[in-house]
This record gives C-alpha cells, structure tokens and sequence, in this order.
C-alpha cells in the first residue's frame, strides 16, 4: 500500500526486504512508476547514450516489420471495428440483460472468437512472419518475438508526459482489444488534470470507443499547445459542481 512514487518502491523494498514490490492505486495514475529501475534520467547523455530492449511491434515508435503491408493493414482495421462493435454489444448485455440485444447482435457476437483469432495471426506476422500454425503454438510464437533498441531518454520523455503515455496505451488497446470501460478507466486515471483542467472529463467517461477516447485526448493535446483556442464553459463548470 501507499506506493505513489519509485522512491516508496525503493524504501519499501528496503525496509521489507521482499523479493519485489507492486503498486496498485500508484501505477494507475503513472503507468510509468517503475520505469527508474532502468536507469537515471538526471545525467543526460547517460541517458540519451542507454538503449533500452522494448517489444517490436511497439506503439513507442515506428514499426518497420511486415505492418508495411497494405492489405494486413487494411484488414486489422476492420477486424479492430468489428470487435470494439462487438465490445459494445457486450456493454450493453452488462448494462441492460441479454434481452436487451437483437438477433444481428447476437450473430455478431458469435463471431468473436473467430474474428479474436484472426488479428492475433495478424499481429503475430507483424512480429516476425509467423504462419497460422505459429499462432495456436505459443511455444513457437515466442522464438518468432522481435524487439528493438529505444534511448532511455526517449521513454523518460514519454513517461514525463501523461498525454504521451495515454496515447501509447491507447496504441496498445488497439492491437490488443479490451472491454471500453476499461480504456475509459485507465485514461481518466492518468489524465484526470488534464481532463478536468479542459473539462473533458465528461465527455471522456461517455466516449463508447477507443476512437472516440483518441479524439478526447487529441483535444487536451491542442489546448495544451494553444491555450487561446481553449474556452472556459462556467455553465457546464456549475453544473458540475451541483453534481
């Protein structure tokens, strides 16, 4: 408990002598609680001069492995909207009963399954070409896993901008679907100044799709660079403080 800062990580270890140390509440606001167990950021040209091993594909970056590939593209896409359609479907079978669906939802929500499988052979050719027989052997898919060298500097720049680090997360939501509420929960966590500051807050809970999160996070990123082009609502401001 109460570890908020990787100096709480270093005295908790110390003071408990555990193997390891994890965060709950912490790392929910700052993804990136734990990323000084790499190295310092204070010498800067330690810090521009350390590589650091990362995932390849990674949404840190460009990828330059088999993604280039038009049609593979094309169809991750759509693969991607059929399942965050299908995620919403879902939402509203939590929210309302399976009564609440209609007879083409439930055909689209027996395709999940199908549609699950194909993206990850998709992503997992992205990875270094693996074949289809790759993808349902995980031993396989494994030895087939590239990485690549990223400056410590470039993820402390990052992780020193919460923005950044929502939109890499969103980047990772999109290869790797999960429900929306869960895209919603962690963005509003790491983002809740920035959110409040520009009063998005609202709109970021009621976003239904990652597409429309981006579009959330895009905004605090332009009133961040213009401040002028942000206008104070005192309605909505009211409002909620009733609320």
């Amino acid at each position: 408990g109460n570890v908020f800062t990787y100096e709480d990580v270093v005295q908790n270890k110390k003071m408990t002598k555990a193997d390891g140390i994890m965060s709950a509440e912490g790392i929910l606001d700052n993804p990136a609680l734990f990323l000084p167990r790499l190295g310092s950021n204070d010498d800067d040209d330690t810090a521009k001069s350390t590589n650091i091993t990362i995932a390849d594909p990674s949404p840190l970056g460009n990828n330059t492995q088999g993604s280039n590939k038009s049609e593979d593209v094309k169809l991750k896409r759509k693969l991607l909207k059929k399942l965050r359609d299908i995620q919403t479907i879902e939402d509203k079978i939590q929210s309302s009963g399976d009564t609440s669906i209609n007879n083409e939802q439930k055909v689209k929500l027996s395709t999940k399954a199908e549609l699950t499988k194909e993206l990850e052979l998709i992503v997992a050719k992205e990875q270094g070409g693996a074949t289809e027989s790759e993808v349902e052997s995980p031993e396989k898919r494994e030895m087939t896993a590239r990485t690549k060298q990223i400056s410590l500097r470039k993820l402390y720049n990052g992780a020193n901008d919460k923005l950044s680090l929502a939109n890499e997360y969103l980047s990772l939501a999109k290869m790797y679907p999960t429900m929306i509420r869960t895209v919603v929960f962690h963005v509003r966590r790491m983002c809740k100044d920035l959110l409040n500051q520009y009063q998005l807050m609202e709109e970021c809970v009621a976003s239904k799709s990652i597409d429309q999160v981006e579009s959330v996070v895009a905004k605090c990123i332009k009133y961040r660079a213009d401040p002028g082009s942000f206008m104070f609502d005192t309605q909505m401001a009211a409002r909620e403080k009733e609320a």
